[in-house]
């Protein structure tokens, strides 16, 4: 099982639920207002976890837009971390932290809309290295993803770049 962690407020539940959505059938969901298990789920998202040390187990950290560094463990170990290159505080800790980063929303990171119209596309500006150890090549991917409540574009950003991570794209 993947662990895909969230850090930030509490209340800023969008990017896990926007990926609880898209995952539904493989994932377990852990939150403040939720504890939904899949003895079958391939993912296990924990959102808001308030912790000193946080061992990812390989999976996924994404700091959400709300992230400030309170929410920040002390340790982080063993983690691909996600954030919004605009949220500052994110992007002090993710480069602090010394393990494997992707910046996005900005223009000159990894990771951006190219277009969110007609067809929303995910432009991934250079090779990506995937949790399984596989390359998603740069170029276009078009998103295809589940109708929920609104989001806001940061948010299924967020969520997109996670869906690219664990080859969901």
């Amino acid at each position: 099982m993947i662990p895909i962690i969230l850090l930030g407020e509490k209340d800023d539940s969008a990017v896990c639920d926007a990926l609880y959505l898209q995952l539904n059938q493989n994932c377990a969901k852990v939150s403040e207002k939720d504890f939904c298990w899949n003895q079958h789920a391939d993912f296990l998202l924990v959102d808001s976890v308030q912790t000193n040390f946080l061992d990812a187990g390989g999976g996924l950290v994404i700091l959400k837009e709300s992230f400030c560094r309170h929410h920040a463990p002390r340790h982080l170990l063993h983690a691909t971390c996600i954030f919004l290159s605009q949220c500052s505080q994110a992007a002090e800790f993710a480069l602090e932290c010394g393990l494997a980063c992707l910046a996005c929303g900005g223009s000159f990171d990894a990771l951006s809309f190219s277009s969110m119209k007609e067809q929303m596309v995910l432009s991934v500006q250079k090779e990506i290295r995937r949790l399984d150890g596989t390359q998603a090549a740069a170029g276009d991917f078009p998103l295809s993803l589940k109708a929920g409540q609104e989001q806001d574009s940061n948010s299924l950003l967020l969520c997109a770049t996670a869906l690219l991570m664990i080859h969901r794209l």
